[in-house]
């Protein structure tokens, strides 16, 4: 298998899965970025729309150069193999085709409005393994297999977490503490929250706050320092963010604070910065 630039119809392996992918196109825009690549990535080996792993998703040439796409060979990509146009979510709510255009009204699937990068892609598609419990899998790579170990390990439930255990993960993750009374009034006024748990135990949680259709705000994110670097925050926010995509309205406003490089995270779920034309400010009562 070579290495080689992208052609409209290409099909190749994502390497070390076992999964089949095919450029849609090579002429997408992100922004103010010309001639990215529209690619799919497939659940089994049937090359059909009905059959992706994942919303279409766009990338530059990097995926072919680091090797992670491996070219298997040039088919001819007829008009029932793809979507006649593609549904992207942008960082500020608004959809778009694949050419920037804008869409009124959304349609599935909704990919995401940004440029994915090799390490975006190869945690997409573990993710999405994972979730599926390997069944696409034939090989699977370390990624994968390091992810779906650790989904066996943690639930993530659809839930806040008590009180008790809202105060004890903010105080152990090294967040400000909370009064008890304070904590019982908040969490009643979540909108969404997340709880991931380890035998039982709570070692992770996730909110979103807000006034149920205009604005909304990511809090209390937050993983116990023994739990950490295993991929929880990923699966913390990425809960937050697909219940924000399917329920909040597409002009809601979502906004966070973003501490040290928990920006990092962040930005993998399409925020952004808004300084300097905006400033966060907070109020110390």
């Amino acid at each position: 298998m070579s290495r080689r630039e992208p052609l409209i119809g290409d099909v190749f392996a994502v390497r070390g899965t076992g999964l089949l992918g095919r450029v849609v196109s090579t002429s997408a825009v992100v922004g103010p970025t010309h001639g990215c690549v529209l690619v799919y990535v497939y659940a089994g080996a049937r090359l059909a729309r009905e059959a992706l792993l994942l919303p279409p998703m766009m990338t530059t040439r990097a995926p072919w150069s680091h090797g992670t796409f491996e070219h298997l060979r040039s088919q001819p990509l007829l008009p029932g193999d793809y979507f006649e146009r593609h549904c992207f979510r942008d960082a500020r709510g608004a959809f778009v085709d694949e050419e920037g255009r804008p869409i009124e009204a959304p349609f599935e699937p909704v990919g995401e409005c940004r440029i994915l990068e090799v390490g975006a892609i190869e945690e997409a598609v573990a993710r999405a393994l994972a979730a599926a419990g390997g069944a696409a899998r034939a090989g699977g790579s370390s990624v994968a297999r390091e992810t779906a170990g650790e989904d066996a390990a943690y639930v993530v439930e659809p839930r806040p977490p008590s009180v008790d255990e809202y105060l004890r993960l903010r105080l152990e993750a090294g967040l400000s503490a909370k009064t008890p009374d304070a904590a019982r009034a908040g969490l009643a006024g979540t909108w969404f929250g997340v709880t991931v748990r380890a035998g039982g135990e709570a070692v992770g949680m996730g909110r979103v706050v807000g006034d149920g259709g205009c604005f909304f705000q990511v809090v209390d994110v937050a993983v116990l320092p023994g739990h950490q670097r295993r991929g929880l925050g990923k699966r913390i926010m990425a809960a937050l963010v697909d219940h924000l995509r399917a329920h909040a309205p597409a002009t809601a406003h979502v906004s966070l604070l973003a501490d040290g490089e928990a920006h990092r995270l962040y930005e993998q779920f399409g925020f952004r910065a808004t300084a300097p034309a905006s400033i966060g400010m907070a109020l110390k009562l």
